[in-house]
């Protein structure tokens, strides 16, 4: 039941992963999740917002795997 859970992170550290020892901005995250390549950030509260990490690190392998 616990492997349904997805494993949440902050926008800080979803743009750690995309950019890896130099992270991405913010905006350009955003500006990926416009343009399909990343999913959305989930509404977790007021004025809070959590990436799915696991869903996020599928999207760079899928995006790696299509430019080869």
């Amino acid at each position: 039941m616990a492997d349904n859970i997805p494993r949440l992170g902050t926008i800080a550290k979803a743009c750690e992963i995309i950019g890896g020892d130099k992270p991405v901005a913010e905006s350009t995250f955003y500006r990926g999740v416009k343009l399909g390549i990343y999913r959305p950030p989930i509404k977790v509260g007021p004025n809070t917002s959590r990436v799915d990490l696991d869903g996020l690190a599928e999207d760079i392998r899928a995006r790696i795997n299509n430019e080869k």
